[in-house]
């Protein structure tokens, strides 16, 4: 708010309250620019951006300050910590595009099946608008958020920050998709709508009603006004910058597939309404399409085949829809192909296939251990400095899943690793044990216990089964 005053009134009054707020947003975040309920504290003194710190960070804090940095260089505040602040996190931050909105924790998984979740794809596709070198994910971004009507409303214990963010996400995406969004919520503003002129906000949720507590400070009269006052373009947030900028702009087949994706129901399609479905970008389409096929045998088993024949040809966003389809179907005939893509230059495609390889029952990868085992070690980034095009290294994350295993789940080498090349295993348990998530560095401690025990067994002779 002190950003936006100052670049409308240019008062020098605001501007050390402004610089004393991003030092202390760029002191706080941790190595990779997440906050949490509060700023990283690290376990050392006087180390700012440490990755030794305590607590967990989420997306629904980490947003609003990236944002709060942006603008905050946009009033001229030159700090050395600035630039290298909006990097770490927006660096994060675009791990997750491509794949769906952002997960309630950074460290979490893309959601596919939502186009919005408490507004940050809203937030998402403005941080991402006024980084001039951004432009593919602030289109991914705006694009979710002109499809948000209904999820919009999703929220943890509110949705507060949906009202608000989401139809600014849809601004950025130009007139046609703003006023395609506004037309999707504009009878819910009309009953929102006081007889004085005010606007009373609604409290249920996703999660159901609210508790009064919680919507103390929720003024749903900022969320109505800001919404009618974004085709004015007077602020940075509505576009006073980033709306001279046309390669933001979603063309008409865009803003009717967000539109499509909206209120979209996979158990009315035809097959080849799914098909084409599944190879969209938009990751909602996709993957509730990927999930309909599978849910009707028939179809999967005659689908499967094909659909691995057809990636030596396919296009990107093709390869990311047949790899949500295999990873439903779990039919081990697609494992090899699979396994080749974990190799594909676009960490996305890296991702999925990981992520079908998970779905697949454990004892099809078993054979295909050493090839894996030698993806795993491939893909290892170094965590500093962060790796611009795959800063989460989510392929390897999906992979840790596949063989090592998660919550309630086995994976290929869970608690077995007798017979393994240890020339194979130690690499990549290398690779995971530096990995920059911390779920992945935990099950591969886990994992080790249990292979103390395998390696004991396996020098006197006997397996885990013997065992």
């Amino acid at each position: 708010m002190l950003s936006e005053y100052y670049l409308k009134t240019k008062d020098p009054k605001v501007l050390p309250s402004i610089e004393a707020v991003a030092l202390s947003i760029a002191h706080g975040q941790g190595s990779n620019g997440a906050v949490g309920h509060r700023f990283e504290i690290s376990i050392r003194e006087g180390v700012y951006n440490d990755p030794f710190t305590i607590g967990y960070t989420m997306h629904a804090s980490t947003l609003p300050t990236a944002l709060g940095l942006v603008l905050a260089r946009k009033c001229g505040i030159n700090l050395p910590e600035l630039d290298p602040a909006i990097e770490r996190v927006v660096t994060t931050l675009s791990a997750t595009a491509g794949l769906g909105t952002f997960h309630y924790y950074v460290e979490g998984l893309p959601l596919a099946n939502v186009n919005e979740d408490n507004g940050k794809s809203g937030l998402g596709a403005l941080c991402f608008a006024m980084q001039d070198d951004r432009t593919q994910e602030t289109r991914f971004f705006s694009k979710l958020s002109t499809g948000a009507t209904i999820d919009r409303g999703r929220g943890h214990i509110i949705c507060y920050p949906g009202l608000i963010w989401t139809p600014l996400g849809a601004n950025v995406g130009g007139e046609h998709a703003a006023a395609s969004f506004f037309s999707g919520i504009k009878a819910e503003m009309d009953l929102c709508r006081h007889w004085n002129g005010g606007f009373e906000y609604e409290r249920h949720n996703a999660e159901g009603e609210a508790p009064s507590m919680a919507c103390s400070y929720m003024w749903m009269s900022t969320a109505a006004l800001l919404t009618y006052a974004a085709p004015l373009r007077q602020i940075e947030i509505t576009g006073r910058t980033f709306s001279k900028r046309p390669e933001l702009i979603l063309n008409n087949d865009e803003v009717a597939e967000a539109v499509l994706s909206d209120r979209y129901d996979a158990k009315t399609r035809t097959r080849a309404e799914l098909l084409r479905d599944l190879v969209s970008e938009m990751p909602r389409l996709s993957s509730k399409a990927a999930i309909e096929l599978a849910a009707r045998p028939e179809e999967a088993q005659a689908l499967a085949l094909p659909l691995i024949k057809y990636l030596e040809k396919a296009k990107p966003s093709q390869i990311m829809g047949i790899c949500r389809a295999l990873g439903e179907f779990k039919t081990a005939e697609a494992i090899p192909a699979l396994i080749e893509l974990l190799s594909h230059k676009d960490k996305s495609i890296r991702f999925l296939a990981a992520e079908a390889l998970a779905k697949v029952p454990s004892g099809s990868l078993r054979e295909r251990l050493p090839v894996l085992l030698k993806k795993v070690a491939a893909n290892e980034r170094p965590i500093y400095p962060m790796d611009r095009n795959d800063p989460q290294q989510i392929a390897n994350l999906m992979l840790c899943q596949a063989m090592i295993g998660t919550w309630g789940m086995s994976g290929a080498i869970s608690n077995n690793i007798v017979g393994i090349d240890r020339g194979l295993l130690y690499p990549a348990l290398r690779a995971w044990s530096t990995h920059p998530q911390a779920e992945v560095r935990t099950r591969v401690c886990r994992q080790r216990y249990a292979d103390r025990q395998c390696e004991r067994d396996e020098s006197n002779g006997c397996s885990r089964n013997a065992r």
